[in-house]
């Protein structure tokens, strides 16, 4: 078995930490001689991680098929030493935290994390059934998992990827490569290399791995995503007060109840992976549109506005009378003053009041009161004060909601 190490560029270790400021990662990839975890062997491991004070790519290389069980174990005592150094460093962050009451400091899980690009479907399986072949336990305990693939698949539709695989991917990032093979293509290459023990070949299936493991510390950009549109990581820049004319190529139902919009600017923690197109529409439904400008600086909220009259159900219906010729209910103590023949009992469907404005749609009852247009009759809708409009923390649970809303991209 051959090793290589080398450090890591500081441009990648600067990347990794950005998204993993807490969490140790293990940055890994595998080949294999096919997809056959019984038939089939593992003869190479990359993997990158901080051991110590330093940020290295490491490499095991099999060179006979006979020694998987030692390339498995070696990988196994990396991954303990990752573990004991992340333990370590939980311990000296516990003890900070016991002094300090800022919580932004405070680490909710320390664990290390591996890092993968499909790895939940291939590499994990993959290494664990050849340690349970080989009667060695689970290298990945304790290690929390974090696969880039599932991190970017629900925005295959809305980015036009034809192809999910990682070289696919890095190359819509603008992540350039040396290595031109494919996993399948080398194959056959480490085949003949355990035939003729040519150096060129060996380093063929060295860079291959090599360029699959750095890549994914480049393919970390991909989190800024999901860290976006689930993780809500993102503020609040500004929003047009002055309602305008909705765009019909990002908002579908178009009705003429319903042709104005808020536009809200928010602007990711990380910024996004820049597109090639000019905008981008991540997702959009009847009520609201997601667009991503080119640079990947912010992001475009567009919520319609409905004009209306609308109406507010009040829960207790039972202490409510319901007046046809006004079509709103009254409380019972108002009611009494109201002849008996133009009032009945409120029922929960005609327990309402009625009120006109320009509303915004909100997928549950965040904001209150809540109007419908009818009973049980979704979205709920709400009049946007001036004071609600100036406040960000609410405005960032609003588009929160609207954007966790929006139908899968």
């Amino acid at each position: 078995m051959f090793t290589y190490t080398e450090e890591l560029e500081e441009k990648s270790i600067q990347k990794i930490r950005k998204y993993f400021p807490d969490t140790p990662p293990v940055l890994f990839d595998i080949e294999t001689t096919g997809l056959s975890r019984r038939a089939c062997h593992i003869y190479l491991i990359g993997a990158i991680a901080k051991t110590g004070d330093t940020w290295t790519l490491n490499q095991w290389f099999l060179d006979h098929p006979f020694e998987e069980k030692e390339l498995l174990m070696t990988f196994a005592a990396f991954l303990e030493e990752v573990r004991q150094n992340a333990a370590t460093e939980t311990d000296s962050i516990e003890s900070f935290n016991q002094t300090t009451s800022d919580p932004k400091t405070a680490c909710s899980d320390c664990r290390p994390v591996l890092v993968t690009f499909n790895g939940q479907t291939f590499d994990l399986p993959y290494v664990r059934e050849k340690c349970s072949f080989y009667q060695l336990p689970d290298p990945f305990d304790g290690f929390s998992h974090c696969d880039l693939y599932r991190e970017l698949f629900p925005l295959k539709k809305a980015l036009h990827f034809s192809s999910m695989k990682q070289k696919d991917v890095e190359q819509f990032l603008g992540i350039k490569r040396k290595d031109e093979k494919t996993g399948g293509e080398l194959i056959s290459v480490y085949q003949t290399y355990l035939k003729n023990k040519d150096r060129k070949l060996y380093d063929l299936l060295m860079l291959h791995n090599h360029d699959d493991v750095t890549g994914l510390a480049d393919l970390t950009d991909v989190l800024a995503w999901s860290r976006f549109l689930t993780g809500h990581s993102f503020t609040v820049a500004d929003l047009s007060t002055d309602l305008i004319p909705a765009a019909d190529s990002s908002l579908h139902g178009f009705n003429g109840e319903m042709d104005r919009c808020v536009l809200f600017t928010l602007k990711p923690t990380h910024p996004l992976p820049a597109v090639t197109e000019k905008t981008v529409t991540l997702a959009s439904s009847s009520n609201a549109s997601l667009t991503l400008e080119e640079n990947g600086k912010t992001a475009t909220l567009c919520v319609r506005t409905r004009k209306d009259c609308l109406k507010h159900f009040y829960p207790d219906y039972k202490n409510y009378f319901y007046l046809p010729e006004e079509d709103q209910a009254v409380h019972k103590d108002v009611a009494v003053y109201v002849p008996k023949d133009r009032r009945i009992k409120a029922k929960a469907s005609t327990c309402y009041t009625k009120q006109a404005g320009e509303f915004l749609p909100q997928p549950s009852e965040l904001i209150k009161p809540a109007f419908y247009t009818d009973y049980k009759t979704y979205p709920s809708w709400f009049l946007p004060t001036a004071e609600w409009l100036q406040d960000l923390e609410a405005l960032h649970a609003y588009c929160a909601s609207v954007i966790d809303a929006l139908p899968e991209r």
